[in-house]
């Protein structure tokens, strides 16, 4: 399959567009003079935006990658020995998410100073995506484990995947193993993948209505997901959520750092869990307006930082 330069090629017949994505750090669309200012001084990058198709009965998938420039081969996003990839997930598609969630938007600029290529998409029934949203979410999960799939058949060497939900986004992407094993028919898999989960905003109040009384399905996904010892999850919400009342999310919270193996975080456990970091934000609510934003943003890059557990 051939492809112009520096464009990801995904699949055959799919329909790109080349574009420059000039997004403040707010998820805000840039004048062409603020654009250039951030070219010459930001992280450099790129977009593309694909669709293409997917199994699950849906015909296509909208989808966004912004990748992050080479500078030492600016015409080929793809020439590194590893890389880095973060999936983000909208809010749910029925009350209005979409791929430009302006607190999605707002993390961008965190992961490509780390180097990641960032992959953004329209759920089942939002925007050009096909099918329709489903009752349950379970639907989503199995479109997420496809794209992934996808996404490292077409990004070599990827050693570190994080998967990011933000309120129905969190439910896909609990779902979603912590490991993905090599073999002979996914050779393109790197023996060295490791899979972080960050849960933003959490729907735990109203959980019940957005997967039609599937809740305990999901409630036990990330007790599960935080038994693996190959887990990495990061949890942030506000005190002031409009969904979820703080005393909810303080006894959901503990729930799991039991699961973890510990009532206390960074408690060891035996035999080994998963490594769960949990942050709360005063004045904060769902849709992180305010500024307690940017300080979501640097404890997500400290995190990052951090890497993933040693256990992997």
């Amino acid at each position: 399959m051939s492809t112009e330069p520096g464009v990801y090629p995904m699949v055959p017949q799919s329909r790109l567009s080349m574009g420059t994505s000039g997004l403040s750090e707010d998820g805000v669309v840039l004048s062409p003079a603020a654009r250039a200012n951030q070219r010459q001084n930001g992280p450099r990058f790129d977009e593309v935006n694909i669709e293409f198709p997917i199994a699950n009965g849906v015909a296509n998938v909208e989808t966004m990658l912004i990748y992050p420039i080479n500078p030492f081969e600016p015409s080929n996003p793809l020439a590194r020995s590893t890389n880095r990839l973060a999936v983000l997930l909208h809010p749910w598609g029925r009350m209005g998410g979409h791929y430009h969630d302006p607190v999605l938007m707002s993390l961008v600029t965190t992961f490509l100073r780390r180097d990641f290529h960032i992959l953004s998409y329209n759920s089942r029934g939002v925007g050009h995506s096909g099918g329709s949203s489903s009752l349950t979410g379970l639907a989503e999960a199995e479109d997420l484990r496809t794209l992934v799939d996808h996404a490292l058949q077409q990004i070599p060497s990827v050693v570190e995947i994080v998967l990011l939900g933000y309120s129905f986004g969190c439910l896909p992407v609990s779902l979603h193993p912590p490991r993905l094993n090599f073999s002979m028919d996914r050779p393109y898999i790197s023996p060295d993948l490791v899979i972080r989960h960050v849960l933003l905003s959490y729907p735990v109040g109203v959980l019940w209505a957005l997967t039609f009384f599937h809740s305990d399905r999901y409630t036990k996904a990330v007790l599960d997901l935080l038994s693996s010892p190959y887990a990495d999850v990061l949890v942030l919400y506000g005190d002031t959520d409009q969904f979820t009342k703080i005393s909810k999310y303080d006894a959901w919270v503990s729930k799991l750092r039991q699961a973890a193996g510990g009532d206390t975080p960074g408690e060891a456990s035996s035999p080994p869990r998963g490594r769960l970091t949990t942050q709360v934000f005063h004045d904060t609510d769902h849709f992180w307006d305010g500024g307690q934003k940017r300080e979501m943003w640097g404890f997500l890059a400290i995190w990052l930082d951090q890497g993933p557990t040693s256990t992997q």
